[in-house]
């Protein structure tokens, strides 16, 4: 413990350009809106040095710890290139870069991690499995701190009528909390990051400088609800290599698998979650792959932080919500089913649409059709929501009140229900080739064929996107049967081998892909989207086939 301490201590003075003022401030922010006293901060320090000792020892043997522990202290570290930084004067409080343990936590995951070590082996145990962690009342209280401006705000409303929208939970901003009670805190911290399931009291959720994203948020949210990041999962590394060579080697315990913890709840391993990490997690050099996929055309969809996926989503209701809606079942198409709050609505997989998924989901242009709606939040009276004003055409003047645009619906020609023939038949992204897709937009086609067949697909002409190490302007392809999964958004695997981890192209960068992609089933889903820029965009070729293609090793 002593040493521990010492070594605690040290890296809090080696942090870079910090002042005397500002490497306590990571402590007290953590006491003023976590409720915690310098006794348990400290614990939970201690015990995330053991957990980083332990794995470091088991890489790199009798290698001295606080030295690489120092050095990478003055290195730039992130769990997504979608994620801001993890801010130095939190950091030794923070496990995996973004979770605040409480001091139970600490405990049960350092008992485990050291039994691991000595036992190898691991269940089929990505939501929190402690009962008490699970929020009891409903709707669960919130409050907004005083440190967060306008657009904050904003945001964090918008991410959690996210959730309220998709899952049976509900929330409730309140002003004044009573003695005892449990809420959330949102504030402006140093960073982002949050605490996994309730923990009594108050508990904070810092949403710091460049935390406003939307998929930041709902991965925040998501953790006070009890999710885990995914990789955590005990059947991680079938789905992921951790790369431990290029990780700065005081975070090898970040990508430590456990199962006592976390409980699947039945629901598959799913890349596409908003709670993975990204590629180059805690790179050493902030750009070799710290984390690969078994299946390569997965790489660029890890670390997403643009919305919950279906499966983090799904969690979720399972974990909170009773099942009432048995009688519905039937009703939902493709692996949809029933929202818990409401019966007659299918929650769909991304991509598909309609009363009961059975067609595309509908095109939306985010802040562009003449329908959208001008969502306000009236701070001056303190209401907890948007109001609906009407469309943008109308010129918002009521004093007080400031406007945003929520998504909308788009034109027809963006995405769709398609029944291919043996002919090839086209689709291509919003202003093919030119003058090209905007910001913010988004088209799903269902590819249906005939039953027995499968679906081709090719790119041609054309082909251009932004192009980042996640996909974040894409298209991505869903081919397997399992329609609830995120689709893949990188192709072209070269017959190109170095140490196991196969060359890829990513979808969302500038080269065309030469093969065609066949459809394990009759039916495909294509989704494209753009976030953040303008670009060329994509042209592909549709048709019937009965010969299978895609493959991928392991």
């Amino acid at each position: 413990m002593p040493s521990n301490f010492i070594l605690l201590l040290i890296l809090l003075c080696f942090w870079p350009n910090v002042s005397s003022h500002s490497m306590t401030s990571g402590k007290e922010e953590l006491k003023d809106h976590f409720g915690v006293e310098d006794a348990q901060l400290d614990t939970v320090g201690d015990i995330l040095i053991k957990l980083k000792k332990l794995a470091h020892q088991r890489i790199y043997g009798g290698r001295e710890f606080g030295r690489d522990a120092v050095q990478d202290s003055m290195k730039p570290a992130s769990i997504s290139v979608e994620q801001p930084n993890v801010v130095k004067e939190v950091a030794p409080y923070l496990f995996e870069g973004d979770i605040f343990l409480s001091k139970k936590q600490a405990i049960g995951i350092l008992k485990q991690i050291s039994y691991m070590e000595k036992k190898k082996g691991r269940g089929r145990r990505s939501f929190h499995s402690d009962p008490d962690a699970k929020w009891l009342d409903s709707p669960i209280k919130y409050r907004f701190h005083e440190s967060l401006d306008f657009y904050a705000v904003s945001s964090i409303i918008k991410g959690i009528r996210f959730w309220e929208n998709v899952t049976c939970l509900s929330f409730e901003n309140t002003h004044d909390v009573p003695a005892g009670e449990d809420y959330i805190e949102f504030f402006q911290g140093q960073g982002c990051y949050s605490m996994i399931g309730r923990n009594g009291g108050r508990q904070g959720i810092s949403i710091g400088e460049n935390c406003v994203k939307l998929g930041v948020i709902e991965h925040e949210i998501g953790h006070a609800l009890g999710l885990w990041h995914e990789q955590s999962r005990p059947d991680a590394l079938s789905f992921v290599k951790v790369q431990e060579d290029f990780i700065l080697p005081s975070y090898i315990s970040d990508f430590l698998q456990r199962d006592n913890d976390i409980d699947t709840l039945g629901l598959p391993y799913d890349l596409g979650s908003v709670m993975h990490y990204g590629s180059t997690a805690f790179s050493a050099d902030q750009s070799s792959k710290t984390l690969v996929t078994r299946d390569p055309l997965y790489q660029s969809t890890i670390g997403q932080r643009e919305t919950l996926s279906f499966y983090d989503i799904q969690t979720i209701n399972r974990a909170y919500c009773k099942d009432d809606c048995a009688e519905h079942l039937n009703e939902c198409l493709h692996g949809g089913y029933p929202h818990p709050s409401r019966c007659e609505e299918c929650i769909c997989p991304q991509g598909l649409g309609g009363t009961n998924c059975a067609e595309n989901e509908p095109a939306k242009i985010f802040g562009y059709d003449h329908r959208a709606e001008i969502l306000i939040w009236d701070l001056l009276h303190g209401i907890d929501g948007f109001v609906s004003l009407g469309s943008h055409d109308q010129t918002l003047k009521e004093e007080g009140r400031k406007g945003r645009y929520s998504s909308c619906v788009a034109d027809t020609n963006c995405g769709g229900v398609l029944e291919v023939s043996s002919e090839w038949q086209i689709i291509s992204s919003p202003g093919f080739p030119d003058p090209g897709y905007e910001p913010d937009q988004k088209c799903s086609w269902l590819i249906k064929a005939s039953e027995g067949k499968r679906i081709e697909i090719r790119f041609v002409e054309d082909f251009s996107f932004l192009c980042t190490s996640t996909c974040v302007d894409y298209v991505e392809v869903k081919l397997s049967p399992d329609l609830k999964n995120t689709g893949f958004r990188s192709v072209e695997i070269l017959e190109v081998q170095i140490s196991l981890d196969l060359m890829y192209r990513l979808i969302c960068c500038y080269d065309m892909p030469k093969e065609s992609f066949v459809s394990e089933m009759h039916i495909a889903v294509i989704i494209f989207r753009s976030q953040l820029t303008n670009d060329v965009g994509f042209k592909a070729q549709l048709r019937q086939s009965k010969q299978f293609i895609y493959t991928y090793v392991y």
